[in-house]
């Protein structure tokens, strides 16, 4: 399953947030987080291990705040579409 990896730049946090610095990071985070960023990794480069962390993260402080989430495709977003052929009215 190819999941995706969402960075999202925020300049404003809710007021409950919760925030870890990068020097908090492990160090397989630390050389992950700027990988994601540049768009130089996706989830499906990443150890499983390695998305388990990044899914405990709500915010991370690097150059700025960022939000990560981990995005499971649905099963229904998977599967083909049969072609159906339209009927003229």
């Amino acid at each position: 399953m190819s999941l995706k990896i969402v960075i999202e730049r925020r300049e404003r946090l809710p007021v409950d947030a919760s925030v870890c610095d990068f020097d908090q990071l492990t160090e397989a985070e630390q050389h992950a987080l700027p990988r994601l960023l540049d768009g130089d990794a996706q989830g499906r480069d990443l150890s499983p291990s390695l998305i388990g962390e990044l899914e405990q993260r709500e915010f991370v402080k690097f150059t700025g705040f960022y939000r990560i989430r981990v995005v499971k495709p649905s099963v229904m977003a998977t599967r083909p579409v049969p072609d159906v052929p339209r009927q003229s009215a």
